[in-house]
């Protein structure tokens, strides 16, 4: 008779990279002095998650200029471009099939950016964005992140591709997002030991004021005050 084992995976110290203990209730560090050095890590603005590529059990340490870093290695991060390529070709056929084409106008884009006021933010993190004269998106600073624009539903989940649905982003939080809905997206962050991308959302949740709510039957989060959007 075959007996199945449950396997464990090994976690991993997001510092030095060695092995945590079987049994040990860190989830990050593997000694004190590890976890103390995080922790001033942290306090200085450092960002510290798992590498998103699949099983694997190491941690990403990642200055503020870094913040599009989210591979612990060459081999994840081109194995994670990969996946993501293949994912928008995926949605590319679907929304073909769908008859629905998801692209923009100048004019719409410019509009899209300015929904956050005259200087271009990410509706999710709150990070600033580079926008050009035409609507596109500039390279990239360690102060300003790439602009995108982000359907609030996505189009595989039967959103629609107009205005009421359309909100800037940036191409972290775009890539992160993919086709989940903002609930499902936040939730999986959690779940996978990771900040939530969407600091925003989740601060006018937790104020009850702003411009996402929850819907208090269904769960589902929602944009509810677009003028909210302009912050101070």
């Amino acid at each position: 008779m075959r007996t199945s084992h449950t396997h464990t995976p090994t976690r991993f110290c997001a510092l030095c990279q060695k092995a945590i203990p079987t049994g040990s209730r860190r989830r990050r560090w593997c000694s004190a002095t590890c976890a103390s050095i995080g922790a001033r890590l942290l306090h200085r603005g450092f960002r510290v998650e798992r590498c998103r590529a699949r099983r694997c059990s190491h941690f990403v340490v990642a200055p503020p200029s870094q913040r599009d870093r989210f591979a612990c290695s060459r081999s994840h991060l081109q194995q994670l471009i990969r996946e993501a390529a293949r994912a928008a070709e995926n949605r590319a056929r679907r929304n073909e099939a769908a008859g629905v084409a998801a692209t923009w106008t100048t004019d719409e884009r410019l509009a899209v950016a300015a929904m956050t006021g005259a200087t271009p933010s990410c509706v999710y993190c709150g990070h600033l964005l580079v926008v050009r004269a035409d609507g596109f998106s500039g390279r990239g600073t360690p102060t300003k992140a790439q602009f995108g624009v982000d359907h609030i539903i996505s189009l595989a989940a039967g959103g629609t591709h107009d205005a009421r649905n359309w909100v800037p982003s940036c191409g972290r939080c775009n890539r992160s997002k993919r086709e989940f809905s903002i609930a499902d997206w936040i939730a999986r962050d959690i779940a996978a030991g990771r900040e939530p991308h969407a600091r925003l959302v989740l601060g006018d949740l937790a104020a009850g004021s702003g411009a996402w709510r929850r819907d208090p039957q269904t769960g589902e989060i929602y944009l509810a005050n677009r003028s909210a959007l302009v912050r101070p």
